[in-house]
């Protein structure tokens, strides 16, 4: 099994358990999830101004 297919149902498989979950903990864990993104991407994006754009 290829590290790409692993990555594609790690990533579809997540976004399925959201059917299995009550409105009220979607609710309650959306914003902090958002959050912890963007927040995540930020960080990724300066670390790699500042790495002179080497890491990927």
């Amino acid at each position: 099994m290829s590290n790409q297919t692993i990555l594609s149902s790690i990533f579809i498989l997540s976004w399925l358990s959201l059917l299995f979950m009550k409105k009220e903990d979607i609710k309650r864990f959306f914003p902090v999830g958002l959050f912890a993104t963007v927040t995540s991407a930020m960080i990724s994006k300066q670390v790699s101004r500042l790495a002179g754009g080497y890491i990927q």
